[in-house]
């Protein structure tokens, strides 16, 4: 069904008595329904990979074509997107080009009709003041994620082993990793330890799980000290796909006069290097 063809042919020789009940009457009849596209991630500056999707309904039971829609962005938040108008089935997918940088991880993005695209071609010119208020609705409410280091936040899950250094590897680790991800951006949510799973129940609000694994072990003397090898494997999942999305692992030595300041320069030093190369995969991937 075609989009009000005959008052569109009727208000270009001459507009209608009252063209706000007849936007009224159109409105009253037009429904839009959602169809695809939303909860989806974007970065900054950059589009959503797919478009979002709705149908145009009369009545809510026949589909309406040629009906054009566009996107509206909510206040605070502002982007790119390409209109679009409905088909014969009364479907049509608004493609969102760009989006900007928000203070917020979730904004809305609104797929409505085209009211001014609409009184243009009905009247032959722009809608003027006298429009303002009427021009509203139906629309569809999607959400998009938008992923950047100031908006992701990053829940920090610590495992470690025992060691004969007597050294407590999670109290160095928390503040150490804390402060390097905080540098790099990142809000750091919480700490805790022994969970290795991005799925437990106390990382479901955090948006990045960075699990550290890290392993301590008396690797020998030094002159007059002793030498620890702090093994360390650190893995970032998004919370939401949980799925990978950076990793890294390596080893550092660490020597001092005592096997406790030995474990902990090992530990600093393994986590002083990983750290800031796990933090700059995870913006990469964003």
């Amino acid at each position: 069904m075609p989009f009000w063809t005959p008052w569109h042919r009727r208000a270009r020789r001459h507009p209608p008595h009252d063209p706000y009940d007849e936007v009224a009457k159109i409105k009253g009849s037009l429904s839009l329904m959602g169809l695809g596209g939303d909860m989806q991630t974007a970065k900054k500056d950059s589009g959503l990979a797919e478009p979002l999707r709705v149908r145009a309904m009369v009545h809510r039971t026949t589909p309406l074509g040629n009906l054009p829609v566009k996107a509206n962005f909510s206040p605070g938040s502002t982007g790119k997107a390409q209109a679009a108008v409905t088909g014969p089935g009364g479907n049509a997918a608004v493609r969102i080009l760009e989006v900007a940088a928000t203070e917020t991880p979730l904004n809305p993005v609104e797929v409505a009709v085209d009211w001014n695209r609409i009184i243009k071609d009905a009247l032959g010119e722009k809608p003027g003041p006298s429009w303002e208020g009427v021009l509203s609705g139906p629309s569809v409410r999607f959400t998009y994620a938008l992923r950047t280091p100031e908006t992701s936040r990053v829940q920090l899950k610590i495992h470690t082993r025992e060691n004969d250094a007597g050294v407590d590897a999670t109290s160095i680790l928390s503040p150490v990793s804390a402060d390097l991800f905080r540098k790099k951006g990142f809000q750091v949510q919480s700490r805790g330890q022994h969970s290795d799973r991005p799925t437990n129940d106390s990382g479901s609000k955090a948006t990045i799980l960075v699990v550290e694994k890290v392993d301590v072990q008396y690797s020998g003397r030094r002159g007059r000290g002793v030498v620890y090898r702090a093994r360390m494997s650190v893995t970032a999942y998004d919370t939401a796909s949980r799925s990978i999305i950076a990793s890294a692992h390596g080893t550092a030595l660490g020597g001092a006069s005592s096997r406790k300041a030995a474990a902990e320069r090992a530990i600093k030093d393994v986590a002083n290097d990983l750290l800031p190369q796990l933090a700059t995969q995870m913006a990469d991937s964003l």
